[in-house]
């Protein structure tokens, strides 16, 4: 609450906003199949690329298929997907990274070796190539975004394990018998966790432009599963019939990104300014 009432008015409605598009953008994660007015899946030839009117407020796309009832539908599945990745790569890259700089030694350097290998690869480079490999299909980009995204955070819990061992509270810790389980998750995981929660938020836009983009170009999720990155891919061919189509799925995805990016700069913000209320 304090950290709100410092801010200055710009940014306090800038962060009321921010919260309200969260909401909304979580409720429609959880509640699309109860909000969309179509079957997305249905096509009719009379309402191929139609514009937008009273019964379909955004128009229909090449299909005949409702884009609004797509949209939704498009915007849970970005969300959802993205979400899983971000936990997944979370968990995996986190055990390694407070291990190898918990034991140190061999054990850090065969971790942080493998580590640097994955880091020397562009993430969507690596992950377009993975999915060529596996083929297309929601389950096998996901593995893609989890094989290519796990070290960022492997190498980010690393360095805050290092900068949290040797504080004091660890000291005392051992010195009272506590063992190597109660240490890694009680002492090391506990105090590092906020800065990883901030770093996955922060991950969580970049993820889902990577899911957009391997969609994007056609190694992503399979037609006919609605999903912005293939919608917007489907729509470019339509740019001067019906440029609506094109605008409003890129829109959804721009703003959905939008969002969520801004809200984990607020996240990182607060965690700062805790930071500082607590060293002063």
């Amino acid at each position: 609450m304090d950290y709100f009432l410092n801010l200055n008015i710009s940014k306090k409605i800038f962060f009321i906003f921010l919260l309200m598009m969260m909401s909304i953008l979580i409720f429609i994660s959880v509640f699309a199949k109860y909000i969309i007015p179509f079957d997305p899946y249905y096509s009719d030839a009379r309402d191929v690329l139609a514009k937008s009117d009273s019964v379909h407020i955004m128009g229909c796309d090449h299909m005949g298929r409702d884009l609004f009832s797509r949209i939704i539908l498009g915007i849970q599945s970005s969300i959802l997907i993205s979400l899983i990745t971000v936990l997944i790569n979370f968990v995996i890259g986190t055990v390694l990274g407070i291990v190898a700089g918990y034991k140190g030694g061999k054990v850090k350097s065969i971790i942080m070796r493998f580590t640097d290998v994955m880091l020397a690869f562009p993430g969507l480079v690596l992950s377009i190539a993975i999915v060529g490999v596996l083929g297309q299909g929601v389950f096998n980009t996901i593995i893609a975004l989890v094989i290519s995204g796990w070290a960022e955070y492997a190498r980010m819990s690393l360095a805050l394990t290092i900068s949290v061992k040797d504080n004091e509270y660890m000291k005392t810790a051992i010195f009272h018998g506590c063992d190597n389980k109660q240490i890694i998750f009680r002492y090391i995981f506990m105090n590092i966790l906020p800065q990883l929660i901030v770093f996955a938020s922060l991950n969580f836009s970049s993820a889902m432009l990577r899911f957009s983009g391997l969609a994007f170009l056609g190694l992503g999720v399979k037609p006919p599963r609605p999903e912005l990155g293939l919608m917007l891919s489907e729509s470019k061919d339509y740019m001067q019939l019906a440029p609506s189509y094109m605008i409003y799925t890129g829109f959804a995805l721009f703003f959905t990104v939008f969002v969520f990016n801004f809200f984990a700069d607020y996240m990182q913000d607060y965690l700062n300014y805790k930071k500082d209320s607590l060293m002063s």
